[in-house]
């Protein structure tokens, strides 16, 4: 039942998301922003989440995870509310702030709850969550492309954004009727985290600043290098997000096979070799083809990655362990918002795929030396390790 449940909330909470990613520097563009302020709208975002994570973490292992994934929805709905009218850039950032508040309590109370179910392995579940994720974010992209095809672009703006305040709303209130708690409430807020699970933590970051130096600046990258107009940048990244979410499960089911580690070396290498190719390439297409290999390879070591932290997750602090892993990934997404920025405008475009290449080849090396280490890691060895029971 709450598989089910984080997989309709999932999907209903996020149906705005895509399509906001993909107007957001479009209408900054329109505005007249310069590339660093264009990216300080996701900086914020990334700040906002890694500012509120830790403390997400701490009220799931004291309220329940429940609540936390409730109240989480319910703030997701304001913020849409929020970005529907706003007109000034001061708004916007605020309500970015919102939406950054929002996505800590949902992602961690959804993390904790997968790493509490047992009937399943972490990649496996996961993975049919961001599948779930996926097919929503798809679904506004179709809306979105609806609406535009029939009210001007404000309108449209406003009217999808509303749509996903009413079903984040729904979302709530199915988890508040449906979802049965995964355990108990805790008060011990003195049981310390593992020293060993604070190195990973900071490959995290690491991790996640490569992903974000190339994220938020797609768009600026693809106007500014091919000169595509709106509706063909938009069928240029649809189809490689289409293959993301449905390839979303047999990734899962990859990591569950093959083992943690191996994937995520595979995973992390692939990333780093593609993020390099990318910026010789003169087609459009070839573009699209590369991105979606990236996406694949970085999906790929992303799952490995939470799976190794689940393993090695106690069940009395696992939503303190799940709010400093999100927190560590929106502190490296901010960190990567920001330098990418300042390298797109000042060093050129295609300098953030190079550095986030490099970052990919640091994490494997660091956690190859975590691997090596003294400290005893489930998901370190070549083949999958099921969590003791």
């Amino acid at each position: 039942m709450n598989q089910k449940l984080l997989e309709s909330s999932a999907y209903l909470s996020n149906i705005p998301v895509m399509a906001m990613s993909f107007l957001l520097p479009l209408y900054s563009m329109e505005l007249g922003f310069t590339a660093l302020e264009t990216t300080g709208f996701f900086a914020i975002v990334y700040l906002s989440v890694f500012l509120s994570k830790i403390m997400a973490g701490n009220v799931c292992d004291k309220t329940g995870c429940k609540n936390v994934l409730c109240w989480g929805l319910l703030l997701n709905a304001f913020a849409y509310v929020s970005l529907a009218f706003s007109q000034t850039a001061v708004s916007l950032y605020f309500a970015q702030a919102q939406k950054g508040v929002a996505v800590s309590l949902v992602s961690v109370s959804t993390h904790a709850v997968i790493s509490g179910n047992q009937k399943e392995s972490f990649a496996v579940m996961q993975a049919k969550v961001s599948n779930a994720r996926g097919k929503g974010e798809l679904t506004g992209v179709l809306i979105c492309w609806l609406l535009l095809s029939a009210v001007a672009f404000i309108e449209s703006w406003k009217y999808l954004l509303l749509i996903g305040a009413v079903l984040s709303c729904y979302s709530a209130v199915m988890v508040q009727k449906r979802m049965v708690e995964t355990k108990p409430y805790s008060t011990i807020f003195s049981v310390p985290l593992p020293g060993k699970l604070t190195r990973l933590f900071l490959v995290q970051t690491v991790f996640s600043s490569a992903s974000g130096l190339i994220e938020v600046i797609l768009i600026l990258y693809l106007a500014n290098v091919f000169s595509l107009q709106t509706t063909d940048m938009a069928l240029l990244l649809l189809a490689p997000a289409a293959v993301l979410v449905f390839t979303a499960p047999s990734l899962g089911r990859a990591v569950e096979l093959l083992g943690e580690w191996r994937c995520f070396k595979t995973g992390c290498i692939g990333s780093a070799f593609v993020l390099c190719v990318i910026p010789l390439l003169k087609s459009s297409l070839w573009f699209a083809v590369f991105w979606t290999l990236y996406n694949l390879f970085a999906s790929l070591s992303n799952l490995a990655f939470l799976s190794i932290l689940s393993l090695n997750s106690e069940e009395n602090i696992r939503g303190r362990i799940s709010g400093r892993l999100m927190a560590s990934r929106s502190l490296g997404n901010f960190m990567g918002a920001v330098i990418s920025g300042i390298a797109f405008q000042y060093f050129g475009f295609t300098t953030p795929f190079y550095l986030a290449a490099a970052l990919f080849a640091f994490t494997l090396f660091k956690m190859r030396n975590i691997r090596k280490g003294s400290d005893v890691f489930i998901g370190f060895s070549e083949k999958f390790e099921r969590r003791p029971s």
